[in-house]
């Protein structure tokens, strides 16, 4: 045995957080990105694009990954902030996403 069994369960819970973490991310940068970053998106309102536009895309890649953590733990105060109907709808279905996973994790640690 080379590798205690609690090393790979926590290996793989933190691989499976950091895909859905990464996707989602993506996936919401996207949406602000397909909507030429207006206002009425997360990443267009000029909270955001202060922190960000003078930045490269790197730097908009991981805010997008910090929002999704934000928003995957609850800790984030932007987690509520949808203005536009696409991001409610993806949004509602990544607290889903959420509670499943963290379900799962939960029940493989216990």
């Amino acid at each position: 045995q080379i590798l205690p069994p609690v090393f790979l369960l926590l290996a793989r819970n933190y691989t499976y957080l950091f895909y859905i973490v990464h996707w989602m991310g993506c996936v919401l940068f996207f949406i602000a990105r397909a909507e030429n970053f207006k206002e009425d998106t997360w990443f267009g309102r000029e909270e955001a694009q202060s922190r960000v536009s003078y930045l490269d895309a790197w730097a908009d890649y991981l805010y997008s990954f910090k929002f999704s953590i934000g928003v995957f733990t609850g800790y984030s105060n932007e987690v509520f902030y949808t203005n536009n109907p696409v991001e409610a709808i993806v949004m509602c279905l990544y607290f889903g996403i959420n509670v499943v996973a963290q379900a799962y994790i939960l029940g493989t640690i216990t």
